[in-house]
């Protein structure tokens, strides 16, 4: 089964923002890379990347959810998926 990755960039997305998608993430069976500090600060920081992988049988599995995901943070948003070898 191959495994996917993903980075996840929230525009104009807060921490309490990056903290809804980390979530949902976390429901949908991804394991997470790199976690923001969530609490360290409530300013604006646009330039958090949440980076998340998960094995699933097809990339349209991984990219359904990461969009079901980001649209809870009701945020616009970029991602970009790679599969690993």
């Amino acid at each position: 089964m191959p495994t996917y990755n993903a980075t996840i960039k929230l525009q104009n997305g807060v921490n309490n923002d990056y903290a809804v998608l980390h979530h949902e993430l976390q429901l949908l069976d991804f394991e997470t890379g790199i976690i923001p500090d969530f609490k360290k600060s409530e300013k604006n920081t646009t330039n958090i990347v949440l980076e998340v992988s998960r094995s699933a049988v097809q990339l349209q599995d991984i990219t359904t959810d990461i969009i079901a995901a980001a649209r809870k943070t009701g945020k616009d948003f970029t991602f970009t998926v790679i599969k690993d070898k």
